[in-house]
């Protein structure tokens, strides 16, 4: 057994908030993997198991990002209309503890306060941490309230084009 505070494996926490013109109750169900077909152009993932068939404590997914790879995620916590813990391990690359707490500030909108806890899982995992993380991070939380925002102001999925950066979702999953 390994001593408290060794590994090899480096670690970083990144937070960010973003901000969506919508309800907690209409934002949280599209926090979901079958959901997220409605509002992620190109999303695709192979559910592994759900006894609903939608987000739920237990329930495990996988999908494929690059440079990631093969992702599985797993629901550790799932409280409607205000908090969302995942758990993802990318291959031998990188963990993610993902969690999302939503609040409503204001009447019809949600701030969704997101935290990543990363560890490298390999030395590309961490040089992936140390070169690209930081930057990924934010591109992909961008991306994210753009197309949330979108889907609520226009019902549809914002374009995979829209955004020629791309920021770390693969469209050909």
């Amino acid at each position: 057994m390994s001593p408290a505070g060794s590994g090899s494996g480096r670690r970083m926490e990144l937070e960010r908030t973003i901000r969506v013109d919508a309800p907690p109750k209409a934002v949280f169900p599209l926090l979901c993997p079958e959901r997220e077909r409605d509002w992620i152009d190109g999303w695709d993932y192979e559910m592994i198991y759900s006894a609903s068939g939608f987000a739920e404590p237990g329930c495990v997914f996988r999908t494929t990002f690059l440079p990631e790879g093969p992702t599985v995620w797993a629901f550790v916590e799932h409280v409607p209309d205000r908090r969302v813990a995942i758990f993802r391990v990318s291959g031998d690359l990188v963990a993610i503890h993902w969690t999302m707490d939503l609040t409503g500030p204001a009447a019809g909108t949600t701030a969704i306060a997101i935290h990543w806890t990363v560890t490298g899982l390999s030395d590309a995992g961490n040089r992936f941490i140390d070169t690209q993380l930081n930057d990924r991070f934010h591109e992909r939380m961008t991306w994210l309230e753009q197309c949330l925002g979108y889907y609520f102001q226009t019902g549809s999925k914002l374009p995979a084009n829209a955004d020629e950066r791309n920021t770390g979702f693969s469209r050909n999953q």
